[in-house]
């Protein structure tokens, strides 16, 4: 990704997080307008709860502006996106790109205007990445010209970009549950004590380090899925947070079949 395009990136992608934020708290007092009105127990502690949760996540999104600016972030874009909610993704996507047009062998994507200026760069950068996409230009539209290949997996028949690799997803995956399982043994095991200690120790901030050790408890069969490569479409970290204990609940809010193990 280049400095240019990964800086206006980086402003969308602040705002994203701010807008985030304001949906978040906007939605937090209406329900503590509600539960004041509220004469149905069993409904105020479900509002309760709701609130609690979405109190967690604003204090996540605070912290994580506070203590890793957006530029380290795009730093490691890959994990970024995989921590983005699918709404999300589509935001900062549209902030990007002005349409799509897809072919039986190739795709178009349309960038916004303001990109027309990094046609040399992002030329330069393709070459140098030895990428079978290009850049192209059409009047005033800079266009990202990308082969594309028909491909069939699990019965289901998949548009494929030519020359990239599918499982960055799934890499990225794995690497936070075998992190969830790192950082769970070492609070089991004692050699820390709490999260605030893990998060000193392993260098991230709290928020962090909480919603990736929550993965420890994901179902085994979700974990044997993502393993081989059967992930539904829309996974990411961030869909992956505040899970039910019950691993077949698990698997019915993420899209999984599942499969009892006997454990």
């Amino acid at each position: 990704m280049t400095n240019s395009m990964q800086q206006m990136i980086c402003e969308e992608s602040e705002l994203l997080r701010k807008k985030l934020l304001r949906d978040m708290k906007k939605e937090r007092s209406g329900l503590r307008a509600y539960i004041f009105n509220c004469k149905d127990e069993l409904s105020c502690r479900e509002a309760q709860e709701k609130i609690k949760r979405l109190s967690r996540r604003i204090a996540c999104i605070q912290a994580e502006i506070r203590q890793r600016s957006i530029q380290e972030e795009m730093n490691h874009f890959q994990v970024f996106w995989n921590e983005l909610t699918p709404d999300a993704k589509t935001d900062l996507l549209d902030s990007i790109i002005e349409r799509v047009e897809v072919f039986p062998d190739r795709v178009w994507t349309y960038l916004k205007q303001e990109y027309v200026k990094l046609e040399r760069e992002l030329s330069a950068q393709l070459r140098i990445a030895g990428s079978q996409s290009h850049i192209r230009r059409e009047g005033d539209n800079l266009i990202f010209a990308t082969p594309t290949s028909i491909k069939t997996c699990s019965g289901h028949t998949h548009v494929e970009i030519v020359g990239v690799n599918y499982d960055s997803n799934r890499h990225c995956l794995l690497r936070m549950i075998a992190l969830s399982w790192k950082w769970a043994e070492m609070l089991f095991s004692g050699k820390v004590t709490s999260i605030s200690r893990l998060a000193k120790e392993v260098g991230f901030s709290e928020p962090y380090v909480t919603r990736i050790v929550s993965l420890f408890n994901l179902a085994p069969c979700i974990v044997e899925d993502i393993v081989n490569g059967h992930i539904p479409d829309g996974l990411s970290i961030a869909r992956m947070q505040d899970l039910p204990d019950d691993w077949q609940e698990q698997c019915r809010l993420l899209g999984f079949s599942f499969r009892p193990t006997g454990i």
